[in-house]
């Protein structure tokens, strides 16, 4: 399955595709409060906002590799 770059709107499986991931670790960004889930009336489908998983990645501070350790 290819991820749409126009789709505003992502399955889990979509999502885990998009960022490299298993389902499971989406699951439990979403359970942990990380990632916002939704699910449309009278369906089992969960579906996450494209926006809300750029959100949810947090860039990591670069380490200070200048060698001056106290």
């Amino acid at each position: 399955m290819e991820v749409s770059p126009k789709s505003e709107w992502l399955s889990v499986n979509g999502v885990a595709e998009y960022l490299g991931v298993t389902h499971w670790t989406v699951r439990r960004m979403i359970s942990r409060g990380t990632l916002k889930a939704y699910r449309p009336a009278g369906t089992t489908a969960i579906r996450i906002r494209r926006r809300d998983v750029e959100r949810a990645m947090k860039p990591i501070p670069a380490a200070d590799l200048g060698g001056d350790a106290a």
